[in-house]
Formats: structure tokens, C-alpha cells, sequence
């Protein structure tokens, strides 16, 4: 055990610790460095599939279909630093949520199970619609709310409830009306995932140009 004295309020530290006393100053600076490149660089991967899908699935699509690529970069580039300043801000509050990893995982229950719900069923359900999309996160964002902080279940039975609560939002939201164009998109995504995988390389090749 190479940290026995490390306070329990200091183990997400530990690594850290480990480094500072085992390895010397140039290993310790090297190993710094390295850690901040791969932070920034999931940090920057990260800002840019936000401000991409904040461009073109929310702004776009529900506000200005026809904007331009000049309009539609500047709205990129705010989106960039409002989730950046949204992240320093809530970094603010990570130490009283019980440290990094309890933050973590909070966040990620609360928002991982409305999101993943979605991107599955979304290929083997062909009922439901956008609108479904939107209630089941809603729906799942706020019961996960309720369910673990005001209502102070244990984190099984809280993620059981939230998970059959977008379930609900996500098939009641296929009753609430689908659009022709949505209608279309989606019966032309299930005759492609149904399609025979010969058929589709043959369609392939034969819109490609000759001497491709």
C-alpha cells in the first residue's frame, strides 16, 4: 500500500499523490504535460460535437433552416463558449456533490439513460418520433431528479424508475403526430437496416462513376 496516510477526503487524489512522490521532477513534468494534452484534446473533440449538434439539430433545424455558413459558424463558435463556460461553472460546485467521481456518475445517470434510450430503440422501434426523442429526456433528466434527490431512492431502484419512465415518455411521444418528412426519413432508415447488405453494395457500385 504506497498511501496508507492519504485522508480519505484526498483519495481521488491519489494518483496524483503517487506521482508527485515517486516519480522525480523531469518524470513529474512529463507526466503532467501528458495528462493536460489528453485533456485538452478530449476537452476540444468535445466542443466540437456540441457546437455541431447544437448548429445543426437544434438551431437550424427549429430556428433558422435556411442560415448561412457564416451565421451558422458564429452560432458554432458561442455555442463552443457557453458549454466552456457552462463546464467552469459547474466545476465550481463538483467538491459539494461528494468529488469528481460521485459528480461523474451523477451526471452521467441522470442524462446517459434519457439519451441512450433514444439511439436504441430508435433502431428497433419504428413507432416512435422526435417528439418522443424530446419527452424521453425530459421525462428522464427530471424523474432522475426526483427520483434520487427527492425522493432519496437507492441508485438501482432510482435507475430502474427512470429508465421505465423514458420508456413511456419515448413510446407516448409516437401518439402526439409525425410529419410526412419525418414519416419518410424514417421508413426510408428501416428499408436500409432491412435491406440485404448485397443489394445495398450493388446500389453502392452502381452509383459510383466509371474508373472509380
Amino acid at each position: 500500500m504506497y498511501l496508507p496516510d492519504l485522508p480519505p477526503e484526498l483519495h481521488e487524489r491519489s494518483y496524483i499523490e503517487m506521482c508527485i512522490r515517486l516519480l522525480p521532477n523531469g518524470m513529474l513534468g512529463l507526466m503532467v504535460s501528458a495528462m493536460l494534452a489528453a485533456s485538452l484534446s478530449t476537452l476540444a473533440a468535445e466542443f466540437n460535437v456540441t457546437s455541431s449538434v447544437f448548429t445543426t439539430d437544434i438551431y437550424r433545424r427549429l430556428f433558422r433552416k435556411n442560415a448561412g455558413e457564416r451565421e451558422t459558424l458564429l452560432v458554432a463558435r458561442l455555442a463552443t463558449l457557453g458549454v466552456a463556460a457552462l463546464i467552469a461553472f459547474g466545476a465550481l460546485f463538483v467538491s459539494k456533490l461528494g468529488g469528481a467521481f460521485e459528480a461523474n456518475k451523477t451526471l452521467m445517470a441522470l442524462v446517459g439513460v434519457p439519451i441512450v434510450i433514444p439511439t436504441v430503440f430508435g433502431i428497433l422501434w419504428k413507432r416512435p418520433n422526435a417528439k418522443g426523442v424530446y419527452a424521453c429526456i425530459v421525462a428522464g433528466v427530471a424523474g432522475g431528479l426526483i427520483f434520487k434527490n427527492a425522493l432519496g431512492l437507492k441508485w438501482e431502484f432510482a435507475t430502474i424508475a427512470q429508465v421505465a419512465t423514458c420508456l413511456v415518455a419515448y413510446w407516448a411521444g409516437g401518439f402526439l403526430g409525425t410529419s410526412a418528412r419525418e414519416r419518410a426519413g424514417r421508413d426510408a432508415l428501416f428499408a436500409e437496416l432491412s435491406a440485404d447488405p448485397k443489394d445495398i453494395g450493388a446500389r453502392s457500385a452502381k452509383g459510383q462513376p466509371k474508373g472509380c
